[in-house]
């Protein structure tokens, strides 16, 4: 009976023990848990929660065959070299990036700015008329005019926050462009200046747009920076940031 009575003890105390440890690893992963949170938290709260802090703003408006331009929406237009205007948040930084461009020994120059709505109809209509002079159905015409001119109402341009530039010696708007020095320098250096490369090569699916190494985007330093070293179209960019976004309302 007194052995049996042992078995039992030393029976209860594993059983005992291993609840202790049960519980203590449960504990233990609670905490783990909960430090890996407040470490992802105060990860978000020096560069990330910064950047989504400024989603709504100017600056990060997005713009595409599937998001027109806010009905409240107001540029503030000032005017640029070659008689060409832009939105004042990016005057700044746009001449100070093609002032270092030409000092770098390129020769950019800008030849498109801030397009009024009527500028941004004119030009469409004139892509469209060629496929129409095809024979192409109405519908399909404008939606192949789109890909390289946007539809007004949902075009960067109207916002005065893009800018084409060219290189003096290459003014031809085609995929050559990358080739020059003037784009060699801007790809490389935009992002320095607050500007992105809004159309990059392989994208048009997500952007809509054709690759155009040409067309620049002001969005401010510390985005440009991200969507450029992480090699993002601006779409994915914003996507990325309201995904963010919900997660830091859910954590709270």
């Amino acid at each position: 009976m007194k052995m049996a009575g042992k078995k039992q003890t030393i029976i209860i105390t594993v059983v005992e023990l291993l609840l202790i440890v049960v519980a203590v690893f449960c504990i233990f992963s609670i905490v783990s848990h909960r430090v890996r949170v407040d470490e992802r938290q105060t990860a978000l709260s020096e560069d990330e929660k910064e950047r989504i802090a400024d989603l709504g703003k100017k600056n990060l408006i997005l713009v595409n065959k599937w998001n027109e331009i806010p009905e409240d929406y107001e540029a503030d237009i000032v005017d640029i070299e070659n008689g060409y205007s832009i939105d004042s948040s990016a005057k700044e930084q746009l001449e100070a990036m093609m002032e270092d461009c030409r000092e770098a020994g390129c020769d950019p120059v800008i030849c498109s700015a801030y397009r009024t709505h009527d500028t941004q109809i004119s030009l469409y209509e004139k892509e469209a008329q060629p496929y129409l002079d095809q024979g192409m159905d109405e519908d399909e015409a404008y939606e192949k005019a789109g890909e390289s001119v946007a539809r007004p109402g949902t075009s960067e341009h109207e916002c005065g926050l893009a800018v084409d530039i060219i290189d003096a010696g290459y003014q031809a708007l085609d995929n050559k462009q990358e080739e020059t020095a003037t784009q060699q320098w801007l790809m490389k250096h935009c992002q320095d200046y607050g500007f992105i490369l809004r159309y990059p090569n392989g994208r048009t699916e997500t952007t809509g747009i054709i690759y155009e190494p040409w067309h620049y985007r002001y969005v401010g330093k510390k985005h440009a920076k991200y969507i450029m070293d992480n090699d993002l179209c601006f779409e994915d960019y914003i996507a990325e940031l309201e995904s963010r976004q919900k997660e830091l309302k859910q954590q709270k």
